[in-house]
């Protein structure tokens, strides 16, 4: 006859929990000790920015039971995330917003463990960087006379342009010109030069 289980211990070779049966020959009570899987005693935990494109890492927590190996899976809310197996995640643009946790599970030679689950993080987005803002216009340097060349400086801006685009006008009217920023001055006629600062890519 088997009496009902006395509570788990702890030995150099794991977890165990104790039962105590009689023995069908001599009808004495003996314990039995059977091998149980990890016990987590303090949960993982979620390291590195929390930020969209950043990769963040699951500590395996702290168990008692010797464990032999871990399981990682990755959850956004209370969905798991596919293909997110091991300790370290690449935060992407879904996970923005959303609570992001970690889960692991022991184990040992008794077998696997309940999963333990990390505190979530929410990921911010990448950066939104403005467009470019022209806080001193662009002038044209050069001797403004017929046959001479005159250019156009790029002014100053803020946001760090990556790129100039530059248009040239004579009395208001807009002049094709195949050399830029540089242009041929004309006699009587007022020239203006137009400047868009570009990025070569912005983040949104």
């Amino acid at each position: 006859m088997t009496q009902p289980w006395l509570g788990p211990c702890c030995c150099g070779r794991g977890w165990l929990s104790r039962r105590w049966s009689r023995s069908p020959a001599s009808g004495v009570l003996a314990p039995q000790v059977f091998a149980l899987g990890p016990l987590d005693v303090l949960p993982p935990s979620i390291s590195g920015s929390p930020q969209q494109g950043q990769t963040v890492s699951c500590s395996t927590g702290t168990w008692l039971g010797s464990p032999t190996s871990y399981a990682y899976a990755w959850q956004r809310g209370i969905a798991g995330i596919g293909g997110a197996a091991t300790n370290q995640y690449v935060l992407s643009a879904a996970d923005v917003g959303q609570l992001i946790t970690c889960r692991v599970i022991a184990s040992n030679i008794g077998g696997a463990s309940l999963p333990a689950t990390s505190l979530p993080v929410t990921p911010l987005g990448l950066p939104v960087i403005g467009q470019p803002v022209n806080v001193v216009p662009p002038s044209i340097s050069g001797s403004p006379q017929q046959g001479q060349t005159v250019s156009c400086s790029s002014g100053t801006w803020l946001n760090s342009p990556a790129s100039y685009a530059y248009s040239w006008q004579r009395d208001g009217t807009s002049v094709a010109a195949t050399k830029l920023p540089a242009r041929t001055d004309e006699r009587g006629r007022r020239s203006l030069a137009h400047v868009h600062g570009g990025r070569a890519q912005q983040l949104r």
